[in-house]
């Protein structure tokens, strides 16, 4: 199983060479902060600037996307877009791999996706399509609009996620926060009813140590893990608080 550190937290953005140095023992890194508007915003654009982190090399580093709603008003164009940033990134940055984030594009309305099935098969096209250009990528990552069980409302083959099981690649990896945007306990257990819904393989985007919406607290402990999932957790983006969860 994979672990790994996602860069995806608000209003904050490491430099380069934050983690230079780093010994723990992580297999990925998601580079996907909000505040890089080339990712979000700016996502049909070209970040002609943009560089791997500066990271030891057993790392995978994963480039993620965030297209915004209005997506599908063309989406013939957006999608030549889409491979041609995510080609950018691979062949030119020099990532390793790629995600697509789907989650919290509209904030003022969040989690209204739950009930829209439409929606659900929209975005596993649009998966399919990149998992079909990109035939060669071992792994591509995807965080759907709904992505926790609050979220989902009790809407499951009738909903968002629905859509997305019935035409969604077997083989993309889905990201899951557990029962909650910042889960309380993720466990084998906990987690067995999405993976027994989905049969896709799932990873853990774990927000306990999460702080961008109380800048004033931090939390510690062992970092969360199971044995038959994957793991990433996006943490504080203060890096030397950072370095110490890494380590634990």
């Amino acid at each position: 199983m994979f672990k790994g550190y996602i860069e995806g937290y608000y209003s904050r953005r490491l430099p380069i060479d934050a983690f230079k140095d780093l010994k723990a023992p992580i297999s990925h890194y998601f580079y996907g902060p909000k505040e890089d508007i080339y990712l979000r915003h700016r996502w049909q654009e070209l970040d002609k600037n943009l560089k791997r982190r500066i990271l030891p090399k057993k790392i995978k580093q994963v480039y993620c996307v965030s297209p915004t709603s209005e997506f599908f008003i063309d989406i013939k164009e957006n999608l030549k877009l889409l491979k041609r940033k995510l080609s950018h990134a691979l062949e030119k940055a020099g990532f390793d791999e790629i995600a697509i984030f789907f989650d919290d594009i509209d904030v003022t309305n969040f989690g209204q996706e739950a009930a829209e099935k439409d929606l659900g098969k929209k975005h596993a096209e649009v998966l399919n399509e990149i998992s079909f250009h990109f035939s060669k990528q071992k792994n591509i990552w995807f965080c759907p609009s709904i992505y926790n069980l609050s979220l989902s409302k009790g809407i499951f083959d009738e909903g968002y996620l629905g859509g997305l099981k019935e035409n969604l690649n077997k083989h993309i990896v889905i990201f899951w926060t557990g029962d909650n945007v910042i889960s309380e306990k993720i466990n084998n257990s906990s987690l067995r009813p999405i993976q027994d819904f989905f049969k896709n393989p799932i990873a853990i985007w774990d927000n306990f140590y999460a702080n961008d919406y109380c800048p004033r607290r931090f939390f510690l402990g062992p970092r969360r893990s199971t044995a038959e999932y994957n793991v990433m957790f996006n943490p504080t983006g203060m890096i030397e608080t950072d370095l110490l969860l890494l380590s634990l």
